[in-house]
């Protein structure tokens, strides 16, 4: 719908999702004015969070919005969150000519991520059928497969399969979304669940401490030396 003028009132939480299609909307954030362009959402921080809004929200010129369904929209939405996250970790990086302030950034991915959690399902009962279901979801859905492997974790606690999937998919969100946090909290999982499978081991352990080091953080150089040792201990078994 084409609109001009106020869209959201300071004070208001919005009720409805708007993706802009066409024009300009300026939202009032804290940190001052924020001009938004085709493509973005309006007032997504506020509409996930349930929160008021800090300023009006407005149409600056003949703008066309359109009121677009979460489930639709959530991996659009989690992949901009994300970039925002990993552009936030950078040097001389601020937030304030972004949509979502800093201060809200993890509490709107953590949510977002909680419900695409809650959305994709249930997995089948039998292991076997749940790796396979989770296997052949396209890797332009990135994200409900991390969501999905991790329901598998906790479905099936004592799998032994599943290591290389989840090891996999550690890599591709990192080579394709950049998401280091996602990175580490899966390769942390194989650790955790899959401590007897030295070799996989090995290979999350060297990706953590790439991961680490590309941020600047010394534990980079911890997760290093326990590579080493697991890789003396694979070729000690051998």
């Amino acid at each position: 719908m084409k609109v001009q003028g106020i869209i959201f009132t300071v004070n208001e939480i919005p009720r409805k999702l708007y993706v802009l299609k066409s024009g300009k909307v300026r939202e009032m954030k804290k940190s001052g004015p924020v001009i938004l362009e085709a493509g973005d959402y309006i007032a997504v921080s506020e509409y996930l969070l349930e929160i008021p809004l800090s300023g009006d929200i407005s149409a600056i010129e003949e703008s066309e919005i359109e009121e677009v369904s979460l489930s639709e929209e959530f991996e659009n939405i989690l992949r901009k969150l994300i970039n925002l996250r990993k552009e936030n970790t950078e040097k001389n990086f601020s937030l304030e000519d972004f949509i979502v302030d800093d201060e809200n950034l993890d509490n709107v991915i953590e949510h977002m991520e909680t419900l695409l959690s809650l959305s994709v399902g249930e997995l089948p009962d039998d292991e076997e059928t749940a790796l396979h279901l989770i296997e052949n979801i396209d890797d332009s859905k990135l994200i409900t497969k991390v969501n999905y492997l991790k329901n598998f974790i906790k479905k099936f606690p004592d799998s032994k399969s599943g290591a290389e999937l989840i090891l996999d998919t550690a890599k591709k969100v990192y080579s394709t979304i950049g998401d280091r946090y996602i990175t580490k909290l899966l390769c942390k999982k194989i650790l955790l669940h899959y401590s007897d499978n030295l070799q996989i081991c090995h290979d999350a352990l060297n990706l953590l401490a790439l991961v680490y080091k590309e941020e600047g953080n010394i534990m980079w150089i911890f997760y290093s030396d326990i590579a080493k040792y697991v890789g003396v201990m694979q070729n000690e078994n051998n």
